[in-house]
C-alpha cells in the first residue's frame, strides 16, 4: 500500500528546537534535531540518486505480510533496496520533517509511526533516524535505531528519485 504526496522541503537547516517544539510538542522533539549533532545521508542518496529539489513527491509506503516476505524482513536496508528497485530513496531528515508539517500529511502521524531512512545521526556508535509519531496526542518528532527490526504498521517515507536531476509530473 502506497500513497503519493507532493511536498515542499526547506532544504535550509531545521528550525532551532524551541521553533521544532512549538510546531510540533513541548518535550516531543529529540535534542538529536539540534544542529549540533551532525547528519550523513545514507550511502542510497548518493550521487544522482540524491534529491535536491524543493519541491518532491513522497511516497508513505505500508508494506504487507506478503511484501515483508518478499523482501526477507522489515530491515532498514531491505526496505531501502525494496525502494530503490521501485524508483525511490529514503526521505532523510529534512524530508521527513516536511512531511510532518505539510498540511495535507501532517496527520498521519497520529496515525502511525513514520519513517525515514535515508539519513542518521550517530551517537554512542549507533545510528538513529528520524520517526514522526503520537504519543498521548502529543506529536512528535524523534528518532529511532536504524538497525531496528520495524514492524508491520510503521509507514516508511520515500522520495521519487529524480528524472534528469529535476521532479517532473503533478500528484
Amino acid at each position: 500500500m502506497e500513497s503519493e504526496y507532493r511536498i515542499r522541503v526547506d532544504r535550509g537547516p531545521l528550525p532551532p528546537l524551541s521553533a521544532l517544539e512549538e510546531i510540533y510538542s513541548k518535550g516531543g522533539v529529540s535534542d538529536l534535531f539540534d544542529e549540533q549533532f551532525e547528519w550523513k545521508k545514507h550511502s542510497s542518496r548518493e550521487g544522482a540518486n540524491d534529491v535536491t529539489a524543493n519541491e518532491v513527491v513522497m511516497v508513505m509506503k505500508c508494506f504487507t505480510g506478503e511484501e515483508i516476505a518478499q523482501i526477507g524482513g522489515l530491515h532498514s536496508e531491505n526496505i531501502i533496496a525494496w525502494g530503490l528497485k521501485n524508483g525511490l530513496v529514503p526521505a532523510d531528515k529534512k524530508e521527513t520533517h516536511a512531511f510532518g508539517i505539510n498540511a495535507e500529511t501532517r496527520h498521519f502521524q497520529n496515525e502511525f509511526s513514520l519513517v525515514g531512512l535515508g539519513s542518521f545521526a550517530i551517537f554512542g556508535g549507533f545510528r538513529f533516524v528520524a520517526r514522526l509519531y503520537s504519543d498521548s496526542g502529543k506529536r512528535c518528532l524523534d528518532f529511532s535505531w536504524f538497525d531496528s527490526e520495524w514492524h508491520s504498521s510503521h509507514r516508511f517515507l520515500f522520495v521519487r528519485k529524480p528524472l534528469n536531476h529535476a521532479v517532473h509530473g503533478r500528484s
